[in-house]
């Protein structure tokens, strides 16, 4: 499946691609004059309407392809902070990979709730990974949930939005309460996988 950045890179080369077409039919146009005026000929008033439809359209292409270009920008710093984890206007994520970034600043009570909040998460994932059990893993490996790497204590279910599982006590899947099921459907869904094997 394509990314956001790649299908708006598609598009740019689509939009290049029909300006060229775009000013070759607006030259080709200029060319049936035979380098003529056209204001004293009977057919000039056609002529001077589809130059201007010929001509708007090339400019209003090379808009879109500047407001394409920008987006392209766009979506390039957001792959960017996505992938050094900060938030798409630059500011930390709340990650465990932005513990030792977050304990550099300076610290206010929300920033050391934060800072503990994920500390407790990088302890419970490696207890869960100790105590999980076989279905757990299975589950896991076949793809039926997705640990989020940024905070791993939950596994999101696959093919349901936002509903994730934490592993218990006694390493088996429940739901989880930041996020559970919507409907009835998700919820049959989820204890149907939970209960498989």
């Amino acid at each position: 499946m394509a990314t956001r950045l790649e299908i708006a890179k598609q598009k740019l080369v689509r939009l290049e691609s029909d300006r060229s077409n775009a000013i070759e039919n607006a030259f080709a146009h200029q060319r049936l004059t035979n380098g003529q005026p056209m204001n004293d000929k009977r057919t000039g008033g056609s002529w001077f309407e589809r130059e201007t439809q010929l001509n708007s359209k090339v400019f209003s292409l090379i808009d879109e392809i500047t407001k394409q270009k920008e987006r392209i920008e766009m979506l390039e710093r957001q792959e960017l902070n996505k992938k050094n984890h900060l938030t798409a206007n630059g500011g930390l994520q709340t990650s465990i990979y932005n513990i030792d970034k977050l304990k550099e600043r300076n610290q206010d009570k929300k920033t050391r709730t934060k800072i503990e909040m994920l500390e407790k998460m990088v302890e419970k994932d490696k207890e869960d990974k100790n105590i999980m059990s076989d279905k757990v893993r299975e589950l896991i490996e076949l793809g039926y949930v997705n640990q989020w790497q940024k905070q791993p204590i939950y596994y999101f279910v696959k093919g349901l939005r936002k509903v994730a599982l934490t592993i218990d006590e006694n390493g088996d899947f429940k739901v989880s309460k930041k996020y559970p099921t919507k409907n009835e459907n998700d919820k049959t869904f989820v204890e149907e996988l939970i209960k498989q094997n």
